[in-house]
């Protein structure tokens, strides 16, 4: 609820109710200033943190001030909350409180306006306010002056009480009598008398008291331009007179009653006694005590006692969050974050509603930095810390609300920003008193800059500088132990000096004790009953800014009485006051010791040796740093040894360090720009579509609420709207321009969304050949009307082991009118596409289906041609003669390079083809770049070009090195987009519901037998001193493809130990390994063991493939099948098997899954269980994290459901197997392997990529030139 002087008197009876009946209060204010930073040092002690931060609350001015009173419901658990959002701005009674002056930094009020800050609103319908001494001041005048206006008609007063009226003002006394002699003779019933100051007004009054008692009535009245004048009524009667002072002298106390304003509410809250709570509230507890209830103490601890007398508990969210209980959970405690944090696991903020009939904010409203929602936020992120407090006892809603129990340990302690070790003012107890014996007190010459003192203190480790001057600065060590050792050799020298912490601030206590302090006042003054002490004082702030003879020596001098006016040609006070000032002054500076302390005398001695030091300089340090007691070893230099120190470059050699003294940059022109907030719309369902913002703008807000389609969503912070109201949306967000920019919804993503959705599911599939048609499942036959509905140019992107296949077969006999057909696959899976389309397409006849060997084949007659992808790059121009109508691209996900050859034939031969099919079981392997080479086979037109592509969904930006399209944006719209316009995709748990479950689990190989070579440790060395200092992108990639070479042979022993453990069980297994050395040293172990067993590489030809394929399936005898990843990962059928190993890595985790699927696919009857042996300190510690992330990625577009970050992690089954070494016949001495981490050989090579590029280096192992490099070769 906003609060001003117009509703104010309204909402106070009803805020009172809503205070005293709340659980806790919640508070913010906005200020006019925070000019702060600056002056605060890193190692202040709470102490000097308050001094400093008290001289800002005299500076500026609170401007709006936010409660939000919270109220718990123990019936249903949760809160009602009430806000209230308070606009204040003190406007001046009359002279007797002179106009309020005060600072305005121009960054905050800049901020505030950025915000949507109100300042008309301010300035015109503020809410004034009074503190207590200013209230008791104001009314204690008003007393005064009743008290003069009742003697005019009370007996004469004594001489004692008579003002003498000087010589130079009697004629003006004169002339104003004879004035008021004329008046009484005359009609007029009012007489207005010259201007005139305040001295001479009393002197009128006093003398018309005397001469005309009972005739005429004085009154002061001030004019529009502030000025005041008498006005003189003629006397009717006495009881009459009385009666008109008495109804003035109430008016005007009810004037004051309604500007004390604001200050009433803080009295409510003070006389409730309610937990007050705040998030990094030092400044705001601050401005609350001085601006509205009494002037800030100078003195520190009678501050904390007064602050503790009027607000009993106080909780600062700030310290809450960063406290032992939260600092793991809570990573960043700015509000915004810390609100964003609690608002999800293991947090729960308990359910929050509007006070019925009230008024409040919600979290969605988005008015950061505005008191009133800062406040409710600041509630709510308290409201989720208690409730984990609760939690974590164990203890109900209830319990944990009933009382502060959970919160004692945070409890009136105020967070204090940018201290190192001293965070908090302990209002209820002693402040922390943390050892500071690491921290030096060092001064040092003007012109000494950063590197300096770092030099000075090498020898020590790291430092940490907080300056304090030009000349003087703390420094504190990284290496506490070194602390003595580094003032002892430091203590001595002509140029800069050093003492410890303790003993500075001893000397700074010392000094401030031997300053006297200002005389005190006798004016009385009025506390509150639950402060009394808190002015004690109040009349030493008068001279806070004074030098310090001004503190030492001036004397305190009031006029009580008499008003103070710009045009008073001289003080009233009488003449002996002036003398009586003379005097005391005369006095002090007579009988006051003016000797110097020895301190001074040794600052000053000090001084003078600096100076002389100075002309005499050329290094910072003289022959006194030398290592005097051989604790410390000095840095070596080429002098001689007579000579060797710590060798400073000489002063003119010194090179500036940019800070703390920086030149001052050029400023930027920001007055009289607006901040430009931009925006962007993607989808995120087919139906509602959301805007992000780069920051908040009121103007977009409110358009926004004008949408009827409008929702809010709590956890992204965006809105979200129906795609209906797009083009409306964007019509009134162009009204905002340039101030807001939106870019909207792109027209293809238009076109596709607001397509009528067509029902393809009465798509007439009677035309397929029977044999075919009558082997799709159901499902395969919905993959088959959307080819269709598409036109039959689509990408098939079911899980493997659906059944791709018959699918892209099928939609190509629908449409075989449009036939030649050209399939498009690996080598390996040539047999399998034409045996099944002898099969199940018996109307082709055998002849024409024919397989291109070379570029001599004739491929005239043949109606289906089946190519390679290679011998597709090779001859494309000659099957461009052929004209296919339709092409059937298998494994499209090859074709992710659009810069490759073979991308750039199958473009053209797509281009020609009236109907092009698609199949991939991960059409993309890592990310969503790789998707454009392929959506442009089948709509060339639809995205553009592969720069708006990138820039829209891959975060294309410009870098250093180029166009970057690596990243990923916008997926919920490009997965829509796709289910829309190309792809179809199911997994196998969509649609097999009774295919067995697939489980995956890492098993910790046993690190004991992982052994090499000492040979094998100088190759490693060897290419590791190659990798550091080689710079081409090549050399690097052949250097990495032989690091994980080695990697292999290190695992082979566990690897084999693992196998033979499987053996025993004597069931059929697949087992996956990369390298030659791997499968070599795997089929070893089965020789020996005499294990019957298959094998599948790059060697194998495709006509033995089958065979082994059928012999394993088919063959009880056969029971392990060792595969290459990369060659036996797709198009082939093992489910004869339950297990799956993998005994080595790939960089793409789309391969893994396609080799999974040769076991877990349709025919498989039995649970699947698939095992990845890693290795610790191999290359398996950067491989398994890179494959989960990718693996993330294609999740978050829809291609991919499989996740490696649930995979139960298992250790090596049983202990080491005996006779192993006899069974792997190693002819050479090894080393364990576990007296080394393999991956540290290249750590600091990989540091320094990282600092240079400013990126995770562990990115280089997975980019897209090391995928073409493993996925096309086996190693040897």
């Amino acid at each position: 609820m906003e609060v001003t002087s117009s509703n104010f008197k309204e909402i106070l009876p009803e805020l009172e109710n809503v205070i005293n009946k709340s659980t806790f209060l919640s508070i913010d204010c906005e200020f006019s200033g925070l000019n702060v930073v600056s002056e605060i040092n890193a190692f202040d002690t709470p102490k000097q943190y308050y001094e400093k931060i008290r001289k800002n609350c005299k500076d500026f001015l609170v401007i709006q001030y936010g409660i939000s009173a919270f109220r718990f419901e123990p019936a249903d658990g949760g809160f009602k909350q009430q806000t209230y959002n308070f606009y204040i701005f003190r406007r001046p009674i009359n002279r007797n409180i002179p106009d309020q002056r005060f600072l305005c930094q121009t960054s905050s009020i800049n901020f505030l306006t950025s915000q949507g800050f109100d300042f008309n609103k301010l300035f015109k319908s503020g809410i004034s306010y009074l503190n207590v001494s200013e209230e008791t001041d104001y009314r204690d005048k008003l007393e005064e002056r009743q008290k003069i206006r009742n003697n005019q008609f009370s007996p004469q007063q004594s001489s004692s009480e008579v003002v003498p009226v000087p010589d130079d003002v009697q004629p003006v006394i004169d002339d104003v009598m004879r004035k008021l002699g004329e008046f009484l003779d005359s009609d007029s019933t009012e007489l207005e008398l010259p201007k005139c100051n305040a001295f001479v007004r009393r002197l009128i009054y006093q003398t018309t008291a005397q001469k005309y008692k009972n005739k005429i009535i004085l009154q002061t009245k001030q004019m529009k331009n502030k000025d005041r004048i008498l006005i003189a009524t003629k006397f009717k009667s006495k009881e009459q007179h009385e009666e008109m002072e008495k109804e003035r002298f109430d008016k005007e106390m009810t004037d004051l009653d309604d500007f004390i304003g604001f200050t009433k509410v803080l009295r409510i809250v003070v006389d409730s006694g309610k937990l007050v709570i705040g998030h990094n509230m030092c400044l705001d507890f601050l401005h609350t005590i001085d601006k509205f209830l009494t002037p800030l103490s100078r003195d520190y601890d009678e501050f904390k006692e007064c602050a503790h007398s009027l607000f009993k508990n106080v909780l600062d969210t700030k310290f809450m969050a960063s406290g032992d209980d939260f600092k793991e959970l809570i990573t960043s405690t700015v509000l915004k974050d810390l609100l964003e944090t609690v608002s999800k696991e293991p947090f729960e903020i308990p359910p929050v509603v509007v006070e019925n009939g009230g008024q409040g904010y919600a979290v969605e409203d988005l008015k950061e930095h505005e008191a009133g929602y800062d406040a409710y936020i600041t509630g709510l992120c308290f409201l989720s810390m208690w409730n984990y407090l609760g939690k974590q006892k164990k203890l109900s809603a209830q319990d944990t609300f009933k009382n502060f129990d959970l919160l004692a340990p945070f409890l009136n302690k105020l967070f204090l920003m940018m201290l190192r070790d001293n965070q908090y003012i302990h209002l209820g107890g002693q402040d922390p008193t943390p050892s500071r014996d690491h921290v030096f007190y060092l001064t040092f010459p003007k012109d000494w800059k950063f590197n300096n003192i770092i030099e000075l203190f090498s020898p020590f480790g790291g430092v940490y500088v907080a300056w304090l001057n030009e000349t003087s600065a703390y420094v504190g060590l990284h290496k506490r132990d070194q602390a003595a050792v580094a003032l002892s050799t430091l203590s001595q020298s002509d140029t800069y000096s050093i003492m410890t912490y303790s003993r500075r601030q001893s000397e700074i206590r010392g000094a401030k004790m031997l300053t006297p302090s200002p005389a005190p006042s006798n004016r009385r003054k009025r506390s509150m009953d639950s402060a009394p002490r808190c002015n004690k004082k109040i009349k030493t702030d008068a001279f806070s800014q004074g030098n310090s003879m001004t503190k030492k020596y001036r004397p305190v001098t009031e006029d009580v009485e008499s008003e103070n006016d710009d045009n008073t040609p001289g003080k009233s006070a009488p003449k002996g006051a002036t003398k009586t000032f003379v005097e005391t002054k005369k006095e002090v500076v007579t009988n006051g010791e003016m000797q110097c302390t020895p301190e001074e005398i040794e600052k000053k001695r000090r001084i003078a040796l600096e100076k002389l030091a100075r002309k005499k300089f050329h290094s910072p340090l003289k022959p006194n740093l030398e290592n005097l007691n051989g604790e410390i070893t000095a840095p070596q230099h080429s002098l001689s040894p007579s000579k060797q120190r710590f060798n400073f470059k000489a002063h003119e050699q010194v090179r500036h360090n940019a800070k703390p003294y920086d030149k001052p940059k050029e400023a930027l022109q920001f007055y009289g720009k607006d901040k430009v907030v931009t925006g962007r719309c993607s989808l995120i369902t087919e139906e509602r579509f959301v805007v992000e913002l780069s920051g908040f703008s009121t103007p977009a807000l409110d358009v926004f609420k004008a949408i009827p389609t409008r929702n809010y969503n709590v956890n992204t912070r965006n809105w979200d709207f129906h795609i209906k109201d797009h083009n409306a949306l964007m019509l009134k967000l162009q009204s905002l321009r340039p101030n807001v920019i939106v870019e909207r919804l792109p027209t293809f993503v238009l076109n596709c969304v607001n397509k009528e959705k067509s029902d393809y599911s009465n798509v007439d599939l009677s035309e397929l050949d029977p044999e075919l048609g009558a082997a799709l499942m159901p499902f395969q036959q919905e993959g088959v009307r959307y080819g269709i509905d598409k036109n039959g140019r689509c990408l098939i992107a079911d899980d493997m082991g659906l059944g791709k296949t018959f699918q892209a077969l099928a939609i190509a006999n629908y449409y075989s009118s449009d036939w030649p057909l050209l399939v498009v696959t690996t080598s390996s899976m040539k047999n399998v596409w034409e045996e099944t389309i002898h099969q199940y397409l018996p109307s082709v006849p055998i002849m024409q289906v024919q397989y291109m060997t070379s570029g001599k084949d004739y491929i005239g007659d043949c109606r289906v041609l089946i190519v390679s992808h290679d011998m597709m790059s090779r001859y494309v121009d000659k099957l461009l003669k052929k004209e296919f109508g339709v092409v059937i691209v298998d494994e499209s996900h090859t074709l992710k390079n659009f810069k490759a050859k073979c991308t750039k034939a199958a473009t053209e031969l797509a281009k020609k083809a009236r109907r092009v099919i698609l199949l991939s079981g991960t059409p993309a392997l890592s990310r969503p770049s790789e998707l454009f080479s392929q959506l442009s086979l089948i709509d060339d037109r639809f995205f553009g070009n592969f720069f708006d592509y990138s820039k829209r969904y891959c975060d294309g930006r410009n870098t250093n090195f180029g166009w970057d399209a690596s990243g990923k944006s916008n997926l919920q719209e490009l997965e829509i987009v796709l289910s829309r316009k190309f792809m179809i995709r199911r997994t196998k748990q969509d649609v097999l519901k009774t295919l067995p479950n697939k489980s995956q689990e890492v098993v910790t190989l046993d690190v004991n037998l992982n052994q090499f070579s000492e040979e094998d440790k100088k190759c490693l060395n060897a290419l590791a001193a190659r990798y550091e200092s080689q710079k081409k992108s090549a050399e690097k990639h052949a250097i990495l493809l032989t690091f994980f070479s080695e990697t292999a042979k290190i695992k082979i022993p566990s690897v084999c130990s693992y196998i033979l453990q499987v053996l025993k069980a004597k069931q059929k297994f697949l087992v996956f390994a990369h390298h030659q050395k791997m499968l070599d040293a795997i089929s070893d172990v089965l020789v020996k063991k005499d294990v019957k067993f298959i094998r599948i590489d790059g060697n194998t030809g495709s006509e033995q493939r089958k065979y082994f394929v059928d012999k394993f399936q088919y063959s009880d005898d056969c029971l392990v099948a060792v595969l290459s990843i990369t060659a036996a990962n797709a198009g082939i059928t093992l489910t004869a098997a339950q297990l799956v190993l993998f005994a080595e890595l790939h960089w793409n985790p789309s391969i893994l899954s396609q080799a999974e699927s040769r076991a877990h696919r349709i025919g498989q009857v039995k649970p699947v269980v698939v095992k990845y042996l890693l290795a610790p300190g191999t290359a398996d510690d950067s491989i398994w994290p890179m494959l989960q992330k990718k693996q993330k990625i294609l999740s978050e577009v829809g291609l991919c459901r499989d996740s490696f970050d649930n995979v139960n992690v298992l250790k090596q089954e049983t202990d080491r197997v005996e006779g192993l070494t006899d069974d792997l016949d190693f002819s050479f001495s090894r080393t364990c392997a576990n007296t080394l981490n393999i991956s540290s050989y290249f750590k600091s090579s990989s540091d320094q990529s990282r600092s240079e590029t400013g990126c995770d280096n562990s990115e280089m192992f997975v980019d897209d030139g090391l995928d073409d490099i493993l996925g096309a070769i086996d190693f040897e």
